[in-house]
């Protein structure tokens, strides 16, 4: 279902900034991917997930297909009876500043501040890594995956660092005028504005089927906290890749081509206008399934996307692909719910069964 009021329209506007070169693109062959069988724990996070954490945000993982047994779980249980959903522990700071880095790439972002307050936050919020029983020498320090809050402010480095991103990409990104408008007053100070950031990262690949109850933890972090973590307004960073179209390219081509015939020269805005409608139908694929839910159903919020290609190696998995003989471009989706929309969409996923 249509998602209103949202900014669909956003693209490479600019063949310099965002390079198509054959040899940046990789064959996604997700069918001969290796499958592993183990179960796994949420644990407390702490000091030595912080690299880990790094690691997850600058999306430098190999491909790899977990298959993981469910069995019943309780709000902190799950994947089996062994699997617990725990807190942030100390040691894990490492890992969690990993993780991090999947979202803002190259971006000028301070990771590590974030990974140290996401630890001291524990209790709240977990990391995902394998059931001890299922540990080696090698999995010592990994974590696969986070789901957890920041407040999004404006006094620590990391907050000032995230609206300077958000900012700069939608004013070159954005077709909608609204979205600066929403970023101004979201970043600046006032004492009804609390804006929070949702940290959803894990190994490309790795089971959604650990939404579900990961966010029914996290609801039950959120009720345990009180007004600590109660938002007015929540940022969703989503990692998507969006599909390239011959027909829609062949149709911005047109328009191109018709301006050039009557002598006049494409304006900065006609371009964005034509990169949008080359995308607005564009098939999209999510790297957290889950995040699709929020297009699916009656919720209203606002988005915009901006590129990312040029931020990934070209032999990264996070970059270009190519499926069933289609090219899919990584981009960043940003979104921004208030916190009824936020509830609803945590209610959503902890109600899902199977993605």
């Amino acid at each position: 279902m249509k998602v209103q009021k949202c900014d669909s329209g956003e693209e490479r506007l600019d063949d310099s900034d965002e390079s198509t070169d054959e040899d940046k693109l990789m064959r996604d062959d997700l069918d001969d991917a290796e499958k592993l069988i183990f179960d796994f724990e949420a644990y407390p996070m702490n000091d030595s997930d912080k690299e880990g954490l790094i690691n997850l945000l600058t999306q430098a993982f190999l491909k790899i297909f977990f298959h993981l047994r469910i069995s019943e779980f309780n709000p902190k249980f799950i994947f089996s009876e062994t699997n617990k959903i725990k807190v942030v522990r100390k040691e894990e700071y490492h890992e969690i500043t990993g993780s991090l880095l999947q979202i803002f790439l190259r971006a000028d972002v301070d990771v590590k501040q974030m990974a140290d307050i996401l630890v001291e936050q524990s209790p709240f919020g977990c990391v995902y890594r394998p059931a001890e029983e299922f540990l080696d020498d090698d999995d010592e320090g990994i974590v696969y995956g986070a789901l957890s809050m920041l407040e999004l402010g404006r006094d620590q480095k990391f907050q000032t660092d995230i609206w300077t991103l958000l900012k700069t990409k939608a004013q070159k990104y954005s077709i909608d005028k609204k979205i600066l408008s929403i970023l101004d007053n979201l970043s600046t100070a006032d004492s009804d504005i609390r804006v929070g950031l949702l940290i959803n990262e894990r190994l490309l690949h790795f089971p959604t089927t650990i939404a579900s109850p990961a966010f029914k933890s996290l609801a039950v972090d959120l009720k345990k906290s009180g007004a600590q973590y109660r938002f007015s307004h929540i940022v969703l960073i989503l990692k998507i890749r969006i599909a390239d179209s011959d027909i829609n390219n062949e149709q911005g081509r047109a328009s191109a081509s018709n301006a050039a015939k009557n002598g006049k020269k494409l304006t900065k805005a006609q371009k964005k206008r034509i990169a949008a409608n080359a995308i607005a139908n564009a098939k999209v694929i999510y790297d957290n399934q889950e995040e699709e839910l929020l297009f699916r159903g009656d919720l209203q919020f606002n988005f915009f996307q901006y590129p990312v290609q040029s931020d990934v190696e070209k032999d990264s998995k996070f970059g270009s692909v190519v499926l069933k003989g289609v090219i899919y471009r990584p981009y960043r989706r940003v979104c921004f719910l208030d916190n009824n929309t936020f509830h609803r969409y945590i209610e959503l996923i902890s109600s899902i069964e199977k993605l």
